[in-house]
């Protein structure tokens, strides 16, 4: 049986999440190219897609990293342990990601002003998202009286 607490920290996190990521999204899109739509009316739900699919693997890797840590009192122990393998599981999730549609796919490509990581030939703005955006969900979603 699932807490009430556990299902309150999830449902804070997944929506904390959205919202950061639908903000990450909407300010770092210029760094991308080959990805806008060519009407402008199409914008909004491409960008819609982005975030419920940035909301979506945010809550599988925490999922999963509150499964790994194998802790059945989460939240209340091992939050920021379960918190920091979710971190860890978003940054691979998004390399992948990255890999697949800008060298796979050819979904979209980095526009000139993007940074790119030299040994894993991915954009900078896509891992900071992944190490972010979930960082400060946690730390919003987190039950009160836990440590900062």
């Amino acid at each position: 049986m699932i807490s009430e607490k556990r299902r309150f920290t999830f449902r804070r996190y997944v929506t904390c999440s959205a919202f950061g990521h639908s903000a990450w999204e909407i300010l770092h899109s210029p760094l991308y190219r080959g990805w806008m739509p060519s009407l402008i009316s199409e914008t909004p739900l491409l960008l819609a897609r982005c975030v419920i699919i940035d909301a979506l693997l945010a809550l599988a890797a925490l999922s999963l990293a509150v499964w790994f840590t194998g802790n059945s009192g989460w939240p209340d122990a091992g939050y920021w342990t379960a918190g920091g393998r979710a971190i860890a599981l978003g940054v691979v999730l998004a390399v992948l990601a990255e890999w697949l549609n800008v060298y796979l796919l050819g979904t979209w490509n980095y526009s000139p002003p993007m940074p790119v990581v030299p040994f894993l030939n991915v954009g900078v703005s896509p891992l900071l998202q992944w190490v972010l955006v979930p960082g400060l969900s946690l730390w919003w979603a987190r039950p009160k009286g836990l440590p900062d």
